[in-house]
């Protein structure tokens, strides 16, 4: 399956159905497919992807469509980032979050306790946070 069959398709499940989680799921994926088309890449790399959208079950089913559709998203992504080494857009600036965030936790505990607890976490966690955002944005 193309590129664009797979764009086609989800354009077409997107327009059947009016649920906001839905057509969330389904904008996220034309994007990503989107973006795909227009990266140069080399005839392996979109062979590589073509099988592995004719793996994913594209059709739509008959139980939950936004749980599955989300399912495939995750897995296309996670074989994009792990096979052929394409990040999202997002995907360092959420890893520096979350390492921020831990971090900026764990020092506000430990190293700002002479302020009030709370407000030494507090601080601990918006700095870190703050810092964690710097530097995935600086990684993409």
């Amino acid at each position: 399956m193309t590129l664009n069959q797979a764009k086609i398709i989800l354009t077409v499940l997107k327009s059947d159905t009016n649920k906001k989680s839905e057509i969330r799921v389904y904008k996220r994926f034309i994007a990503l497919l989107t973006k795909l088309e227009y990266k140069n890449l080399n005839s392996f790399t979109v062979e590589a992807i073509e099988k592995k959208l004719d793996t994913l079950n594209l059709k739509p089913v008959n139980s939950d469509k936004t749980k599955h559709f989300k399912k495939l998203l995750y897995e296309f992504e996670l074989y994009l980032r792990t096979s052929l080494s394409l990040y999202t857009k997002a995907y360092f600036m959420n890893i520096g979050l979350i390492y921020g965030a831990s971090i900026g936790l764990l020092v506000g505990i430990l190293f700002l306790q002479h302020m009030q607890r709370s407000t030494g976490i507090s601080m601990g966690l918006s700095l870190g946070s703050l810092l964690g955002i710097a530097l995935g944005a600086y990684n993409q």
